[in-house]
């Protein structure tokens, strides 16, 4: 078990750069501090909007999930990258969405967000 887990940091550390990580962990933390204001906030449901944002920043873990999968499985060759569209798209869609109403104050705005992911991909 713990050669499988060295294995998996090893793989982290060489696909990725450092910078990268801090990028994610930025906002991986504006999350988490998104989901204890949530549960605070008054406007809403705190407990259902902090489960929603954390059940959203599951996504901005999915490429070291994808780093944990065997060596046949063709999700493991995903690159860093994609990582980074999902976790900026994530908090952009979360933050804005949520914190500054945007599903509400700006028309359309699901639907650039939908346009926004397809050029990206």
């Amino acid at each position: 078990m713990k050669e499988a887990f060295r294995g998996y940091v090893s793989r982290l550390k060489n696909n990725c750069s450092a910078k990268t990580y801090a990028l994610w962990w930025v906002f991986r933390l504006g999350m988490i501090a998104m989901a204890i204001y949530s549960l605070f906030d008054q406007k809403n449901a705190g407990e259902t909007i902090t489960i929603e944002i954390l059940m959203n920043m599951a996504c901005m873990f999915i490429w070291e999930i994808c780093m944990a999968m065997p060596k046949k499985n063709v999700f493991r060759y995903v690159q860093p990258f994609l990582q980074t569209l999902i976790t900026i798209y994530v908090f952009i869609a979360v933050v804005a969405g949520y914190l500054l109403d945007f599903y509400y104050r700006v028309r359309l705005w699901d639907s650039i967000l939908h346009f926004i992911c397809a050029v990206a991909a």
